[in-house]
């Protein structure tokens, strides 16, 4: 497999985080990867932390808690489709 972002860099600490947004088959064995990296990447998990915060308060539930869960579902997801 190839995966190239059509940027390059010197190593590949200087890319930080890196968080897959989408995929999509875009012809036969071809797959489309839409990602964000480095500082785009900090800015998209916090967006995303403010938005579970708002939807926890809105539901009434601790933020703390969804997050483990979360975190513990997606540990069990593969054994339970295996």
């Amino acid at each position: 497999m190839e995966l190239c972002g059509g940027t390059h860099v010197s190593n590949t600490s200087e890319i930080r985080g890196f968080k897959i947004i989408s995929e999509q088959g875009i012809a036969s064995g071809i797959r489309r990867i839409e990602a964000v990296a480095g500082e785009a990447f900090i800015e998209y998990i916090i967006a995303r932390d403010n938005y579970m915060k708002q939807i926890c308060s809105t539901l009434k539930v601790c933020f703390l808690l969804v997050s483990l869960l979360n975190k513990k579902s997606t540990r069990l997801l593969p054994s339970y489709f295996s």
